[in-house]
């Protein structure tokens, strides 16, 4: 029996992402989502070397008399409303495409999803040499970039991150990310006066520095094959664990060498200090870090793939 298995980011906050559509296996029930107050569980099958499917499901409750089972019950329906919102940033991504975004295929089904299938990032690492990488990296920023412009603060992980058979950096699982505020929501919860919680554009703020936080250890991973989740990972629910999260807070978490182009970028993410800057300036950032060293051209890669190699699909 498929079991969901929980994903969550100890290095200093939450993080809510997508099932990752890169792990390899034939089928499994992926990570148990967190965003908001909700969870989002879906199931990928693999129907062959390029063709994932996702489909949302929902957990048998037979009794909501107590309590307990009423929140259960809110949150399997809330699994829907994640997946309308996912919907959502894909009909938008048709519009405003980004070469390191999974690619969605379409089909005309509007309960189910086929996406390009992916190589996960840690099966093809090792093999890829340091001018590739420093491609990743720049590839990375540019997709959380072009996220942030349509409205989201992307929580990718590096189980998130997969390449495609040219060789190009893809994200996955970011369709669940927290959204922008609108104006409107921003004046409702102003003119209330009765709020409750923060006000919205604080938990937007909270939320990109989540998405920073998120970038700097895909950086850190994609330049020195060191994800410091791991770590984190390792010593949480440990004595050392507030020792550990205040050691990254204050900038004095070890940066490998190969990372060290990148110092800045990582350390102002981990310590909370970058959120007011947009992911635009991290891209200006990244190339002139990387201005004086070897980088893989666009023209090194293999031609990118084209549109009727997914009608195909």
């Amino acid at each position: 029996m498929l079991k969901p298995y929980a994903k969550t980011s100890y290095l200093l906050h939450y993080s809510s992402s997508c099932p990752c559509l890169t792990n390899q296996g034939q089928c499994r029930l992926p990570a148990t989502l967190q965003a908001a107050q909700q969870l989002s569980r879906s199931a990928v099958f693999f129907l062959d070397d390029s063709i994932a499917l996702k489909m949302q499901t929902q957990d048998l409750i037979a009794d909501v008399d107590l309590p307990s089972e009423q929140l259960l019950l809110d949150l399997s329906l809330g699994n829907f409303v994640f997946r309308d919102r996912e919907r959502d940033i894909f009909t938008s991504l048709k519009n405003t495409p980004h070469p390191n975004l999974v690619r969605e295929l379409e089909v005309g089904e509007p309960y189910v999803a086929f996406f390009e299938r992916l190589s996960l990032l840690t099966t093809v690492w090792e093999d890829a040499d340091m001018p590739r990488r420093r491609r990743w990296a720049m590839e990375l920023v540019s997709a959380f970039a072009h996220l942030e412009n349509m409205g989201l603060a992307p929580r990718i992980r590096v189980e998130d991150l997969g390449t495609d058979p040219t060789g190009r950096l893809k994200l996955v699982g970011f369709g669940s990310s927290p959204r922008k505020p609108s104006a409107h929501k921003i004046a409702q919860y102003e003119a209330d006066a009765n709020k409750r919680g923060n006000h919205p554009g604080e938990s937007w703020q909270k939320d990109m520095e989540t998405a920073y936080q998120r970038l700097a250890c895909c950086l850190n991973y994609i330049l020195s094959g060191i994800d410091p989740d791991q770590e984190a990972r390792a010593v949480f629910r440990s004595p050392n664990c507030k020792s550990f999260r205040e050691k990254v807070r204050r900038g004095a978490y070890p940066i490998a060498p190969a990372a060290s182009i990148l110092q800045d970028v990582l350390q102002e993410a981990w310590m909370l200090k970058a959120a007011t800057k947009p992911f635009s300036e991290i891209v200006k950032k990244t190339r002139l870090a990387f201005e004086n060293a070897e980088v893989e051209q666009e023209e090194d890669l293999a031609t990118r793939l084209p549109e009727n190699h997914y009608r195909s699909l």
